[in-house]
């Protein structure tokens, strides 16, 4: 349940951060467009806690995808499988 947890408490935690950059920086338009790109970037981000179907399978490839080839994560997932 951590690892879910913890995407959604990155995912708020950059939203603020970068809120408050906007709206107490004296930022040139340039960095200001670029800030609002990465917002809007953080909340197109897919959120893969509560998934089913082809979403699900689409998450798991993003996942596999994304892990180093000795991630620990993946030696359990091979030995889990029949």
């Amino acid at each position: 349940m951590f690892p879910v947890l913890l995407g959604g408490i990155w995912r708020e935690r950059l939203h603020r951060r970068s809120q408050t950059v906007l709206a107490s920086a004296s930022l040139g338009e340039e960095h200001r467009a670029a800030l609002e790109r990465y917002q809007q970037a953080l909340a197109a981000l897919p959120f893969d806690g509560f998934l089913e179907g082809a979403a699900a399978d689409r998450a798991l490839a993003r996942l596999r995808a994304s892990q180093p080839s000795s991630s620990p994560f993946a030696v359990v997932a091979h030995l889990a499988r029949p």
